[in-house]
């Protein structure tokens, strides 16, 4: 019996700009149907909380991370940039949505400026309370995600010390 190791998106590529020529260049999808589920039940993990309803854009995202079809998802990203700067939508977008690294680097950025927000004003209030200490956590998880999305994205452009100063 071979042994059989399952990754979560061990290539780290980004869905939208890379996933599509990986399948292209090579025939073969990138990503197993249950790394796409893993994958999914990280994002709902690291990028959800419980207090997401008190917030109505992080309302919106978190169905956008349950949800399997890859459009609806992207709608329901746009769907909450309409209502406020979110992070976790620009994640979204710049994973599923950019065709190029370079157009998910842009995205990141806006992400990172959005996230760094939430980031800030979540950290005054972690001390309140059970639901803002869980909202701090996740902000956290957002931050650092996409820190380290855009130093890939660095590295992938070949700006590699930009993304080793990134990764410190």
């Amino acid at each position: 019996v071979t042994e059989c190791k399952v990754w979560r998106n061990p290539l780290n590529l980004f869905r939208g700009a890379e996933y599509n020529r990986y399948t292209w260049v090579t025939g073969r999808e990138p990503l197993t149907y249950y790394d796409m589920n893993l994958s999914a039940q990280d994002h709902q993990t690291f990028f959800t909380c419980d207090s997401d309803h008190l917030r109505p854009a992080d309302a919106i995202m978190q169905k956008a991370w349950r949800e399997r079809n890859p459009q609806a998802r992207i709608s329901a990203a746009h769907e909450a940039l309409e209502i406020n700067e979110c992070a976790t939508a620009y994640i979204l977008l710049a994973e599923e949505e950019a065709t190029t690294i370079a157009e998910a680097e842009k995205l990141f950025k806006q992400a990172l400026k959005a996230g760094d927000g939430c980031y800030r004003r979540s950290q005054q209030l972690q001390h309140h309370g059970s639901q803002y200490e869980a909202q701090h956590r996740r902000d956290t998880n957002v931050l650092v995600y996409i820190k380290r999305r855009l130093a890939m994205c660095a590295r992938r452009l070949g700006r590699t010390r930009e993304a080793v100063k990134m990764m410190r």
